[in-house]
């Protein structure tokens, strides 16, 4: 069984014996899977201590083949330094690329890399990229997207990936790129199963990911798709809009006032009125026919202030709260009977408290219709041009018109 690299190496598969002898020698070896590239690159630094450079150099390279970061750099540092291999820039440069980022070891290949281009100029990376195949147009895209020879040009990076990925390395890399700097899911999927196609170790667990993604991605947009269209259907004024909105909020929590409650309160006040100047009429002329004209219009009042006016007006008691109101009512009128003293005085004291509560509710009904007034003329005309500008930021989001 032979394994065959991108760039032209042959290894031959491993002997029983050899297998044998390491799993006797190394411990921990001793039920692993020789397959494992962790376990591969393991085994190459056993042989480097044991100055065996040929087992060394055939693992190094099966390691650093199936996806072993660590092995990975290795190789690149053997072949930027010509140990084991022939002194090759160029394939230093594929080595560090393929070193994932994450990987202990990935701040030192990029190390490496930055060293390569600072001493190559960018000419001659152009010209072997225009010369050469995808792999040297790969390593021109790398050089473009890390911004080595100033800023980072996505787009000629983007020209160069797209031209080198007719083989697996240069694809897997174009793919790394569209997802991580492009965003662009669906062209790295394309990229990847041309390396997935063509062998290239990580292309597999790569497409996972980005199948990952795009469904992490899916139902993101929806969860956002969803509050987009509640804030359309609720609109929240932007900041510049906040002053009128304040306003508006101080008017909304004033306690409203209820046009039938008023009508009520006018009503009792001018009965408790009327009661008072009967009774003071009945005083001065000593006419005694005004007395059950005086004692009628004196409980109308005391009940209406005691019954509906103060329950009704407030929201405070239930039905059995406002049954006691008009019982006590009633046992203030009859009281007011029987005490001749009492109904002038006790009718104008009600009078005047219920003259302050007509102009408290005056002023709660005046405060109701100038909010809503503000509302209508104002806060609504904000929240509607607010409500289009979000349904236009919608449809250019989502390329579909909001279903309210």
């Amino acid at each position: 069984m032979d394994d065959t690299f991108y760039d032209g190496l042959t290894l031959h598969h491993w002997t029983d014996e050899e297998e044998q002898m390491l799993r006797e020698k190394i411990p921990e070896l001793k039920d692993a899977d020789f397959n494992d590239p962790d376990v591969q690159d393991r085994i190459a630094r056993v042989y480097a201590g044991m100055k065996d450079v040929a087992h060394w150099w055939e693992w190094l390279v099966r390691a650093a083949y199936h996806g072993n970061d660590s092995a990975r750099c290795d190789m690149g540092i053997a072949y930027e330094n010509g140990y084991a291999f022939e002194q090759s820039d160029r394939n230093a440069m594929l080595w560090f690329l393929q070193v994932s980022p994450g990987s202990k070891r990935y701040d030192e290949a990029q190390q490496h890399l930055r060293e390569l281009w600072q001493r190559t100029p960018l000419s001659k990376t152009e010209k072997d990229a225009a010369d050469g195949d995808g792999n040297d147009k790969l390593i021109l895209a790398a050089r473009y997207e890390s911004g080595i020879d100033g800023k980072p040009d996505y787009d000629l990076a983007e020209e160069n990936y797209l031209a080198g990925m007719i083989i697996p390395l240069p694809a897997y890399l174009a793919a790394r790129f569209f997802n991580e700097k492009r965003n662009d899911t669906k062209k790295a999927r394309e990229c990847l199963m041309i390396a997935y196609y063509g062998g290239y170790p990580d292309a597999e667990t790569y497409l996972g990911v980005i199948l990952l993604k795009e469904r992490e991605d899916k139902e993101n947009r929806e969860r956002q798709k969803s509050l987009d269209l509640y804030d359309i259907q609720h609109p929240v004024l932007p900041d510049k809009d906040y002053p009128q909105m304040k306003r508006y909020e101080r008017m909304e929590k004033k306690r409203p006032g209820d046009p039938d409650r008023l009508r009520c309160c006018v009503l009792a006040f001018f009965l408790l009125l009327a009661a008072a100047g009967v009774a003071l009429g009945r005083k001065l002329l000593g006419n005694t026919s005004l007395d059950i004209l005086s004692d009628l219009i004196r409980i109308a009042g005391i009940l209406l202030y005691a019954g509906f006016f103060i329950a009704g007006s407030y929201q405070m008691l239930n039905e059995w709260g406002m049954a006691v109101c008009v019982i006590v009512g009633i046992l203030l009128a009859l009281f007011t009977l029987t005490q001749p003293l009492v109904p002038m005085a006790g009718a104008l004291l009600l009078a005047l408290v219920s003259l302050v509560l007509l102009l408290v509710h005056t002023s709660r009904v005046s405060n109701g219709k100038r909010r809503e007034k503000y509302l209508k003329e104002i806060i609504e005309p904000l929240k509607e041009q607010r409500r289009k500008d979000l349904i236009a930021q919608f449809r250019e989001k989502y390329g579909e018109k909001p279903e309210l």
